[in-house]
């Protein structure tokens, strides 16, 4: 599975005060890496930006994230609604069991015989936990993202083995 060159970490939700804070919205699945930023990238207009991170702190509205080069208001603005990219190279290896989303998304699943069910299209966000959208032949599923389903995941194949559980149905489009 190749990795992408950038991956986002994080969303700016708003300006904060007049001296170029932003509050931004943690899209990351580790909790230690806002603190730990030391760089992050924008992309905006067709042009990806680097940008040294001066200081991150935790709010209960998001991380405030001073940036470098962003020094008063209409520089921060500027900012609003772009996304905080790291590197890829940057990432820990995902533990083992577990991995970053586009490491899931265009993977194989197949049950615990072997039997081909599809591909990972998406990944759909719940309170309770993920869920992954596979669309194969016979249709769509929708696959809880729990261990008691998902039984393996190889990253270096590109393939999951699922437990096929009662209520685990294909539907089909139009159904």
């Amino acid at each position: 599975m190749t990795r992408p060159p950038f991956v986002v970490v994080g969303y700016v939700v708003r300006v904060h005060g007049v001296r170029g804070l932003l509050l931004v919205e943690s899209l990351s699945d580790n909790p230690r890496r806002f603190p730990n930023l030391s760089a992050v990238y924008v992309e905006k207009d067709g042009r990806r930006d680097r940008y040294d991170v001066e200081s991150c702190k935790l709010t209960p509205k998001g991380w405030l994230v001073k940036l470098a080069a962003v020094n008063d208001r209409d520089a921060a603005e500027l900012l609003r609604g772009c996304y905080f990219e790291i590197e890829s190279s940057e990432l820990d290896d995902s533990e083992e069991g577990s991995a970053y989303d586009f490491e899931i998304i265009g993977m194989d699943v197949f049950t615990e015989n072997g039997e081909r069910l599809g591909r990972v299209e998406r990944i759909e966000r719940y309170p309770a936990n993920d869920v992954f959208v596979v669309i194969g032949e016979l249709g769509r599923c929708y696959v809880p993202a729990i261990r008691d389903v998902v039984k393996d995941l190889d990253k270096v194949a590109g393939r999951m083995e699922i437990r096929l559980i009662n209520g685990l149905e294909f539907e089909r489009d139009g159904n």
